[in-house]
Order: C-alpha cells, then sequence, then structure tokens
C-alpha cells in the first residue's frame, strides 16, 4: 500500500560520529604518555560513552509499515501489529495506545520544540526519502494516515477479531546484546582502576 517510513533522529547519528572521533582522538593521545593501564581504561570509557551515546540518541527510532509500526527504544524494540493498534498521539513523546490498554512510549519522537519547528520550516521540511525526523506529532500524523488508508482498503475489516484468535500479541524484545556491552564494559573500566 504504502512506503516504510523511519522517523530517527539525525542529530543522533551526528553526535554519536562526534563522540567516536573523540574518543578515538583520546586514545590516540594517550597511547604512547600513559601507563597500559591507563590507555586500558582510556579506550574501555571510550568505547563505553560512544555505545551509550549510539543507544540513547542514534539506534531509537519509529518505523510504520504497512504490516506494523515498530518502536526502537534505548533498550527494546515493541512491535505492533496493526489490527491490535488502538491510536497514536503526542504527549511529551509519541504513545501508542494498544488493544489491551497498554501505552507503549516512542524514545525517538518528542514532542516538537518551536525552535526545531523553526528550523525545520527553514530548511523545507522532511524529504519523503524514507527517513524522516522523528518528532511526536509527526510520526502520529504518519501513524494516522496509515491507519486510516488500511482501514479505507478494508485491510482492517474484522482483524482484531482474527488477530484475538490467532493468539496475535505486541511483541517486546531487550537489546540484550547492547545491555550486555555496558554492562561488561564499564566492570571492565572500573576493573582497570580497581586492580
Amino acid at each position: 500500500m504504502g512506503p516504510t517510513y523511519v522517523f530517527s533522529s539525525t542529530f543522533g547519528r551526528v553526535l554519536t560520529a562526534a563522540t567516536a572521533g573523540v574518543a578515538l582522538a583520546a586514545t590516540l593521545a594517550v597511547l604512547g604518555d600513559l601507563a597500559l593501564r591507563d590507555v586500558l581504561t582510556t579506550v574501555l570509557a571510550s568505547a563505553l560513552g560512544t555505545l551509550l551515546v549510539w543507544a540513547a540518541f542514534a539506534r531509537p527510532a519509529v518505523e510504520v509499515s504497512d504490516g506494523e509500526v515498530v518502536l526502537v527504544n534505548v533498550t527494546r524494540t515493541v512491535r505492533i501489529p496493526w489490527p491490535l493498534l488502538e491510536r497514536a498521539e503526542a504527549r511529551w513523546s509519541l504513545e501508542v495506545h494498544t488493544t489491551d490498554g497498554r501505552r507503549w512510549t516512542a524514545w525517538a519522537a518528542p514532542r516538537s520544540s518551536a525552535a526545531g519547528g523553526a528550523m525545520r520550516a527553514r530548511r523545507g521540511g522532511a524529504q519523503d526519502t524514507g527517513r524522516r525526523p522523528a518528532t511526536a506529532e509527526g510520526v502520529q500524523a504518519a501513524i494516522d494516515e496509515r491507519q486510516a488508508a488500511l482501514l479505507s482498503a478494508g485491510h482492517l475489516d474484522g482483524s482484531r477479531a482474527l488477530a484475538e484468535a490467532a493468539g496475535l500479541r505486541v511483541t517486546v524484545s531487550w537489546h540484550r546484546a547492547t545491555i550486555a556491552a555496558v554492562v561488561v564494559l564499564t566492570g571492565a573500566v572500573v576493573a582497570t582502576r580497581v586492580l
């Protein structure tokens, strides 16, 4: 029916690249001057900082497709099939309400600010490239439009009853590898300072 839209933060990707650059520069700066323990601490702390910035600012996204709405947050990804989506609304960030009464918040789609709106207007708004700036209002509009299109095309007729009969559910998957990497890197940084 329609294209898949991915809403994410361009600023988050730029911030992650800048953090990685600073981390690399810091590592190179201490290579010859410090003891091995201090170099190891710098490398591990730099990797941890870059990972945290990426997880908090670059990775989060909202994907709107014909099959589902996907909320990629800092620690988990939530997949909401259309038959289970009740509505979306822009609050402090985007909230997606499901038929089971739960609310899911999108980390990647905060409410827009006046300054952000002025900057987007000056640049000419979002371009239809598949990747769009993430604001709660913009993502809500995309979800509302796609839901209306699916409803008017008849794709969601009786889908809630069928979904219930089939046991269709919202799925949540934790970002185990990211969480484990943060724990391991944090432990390693502490260990280099304690040992």
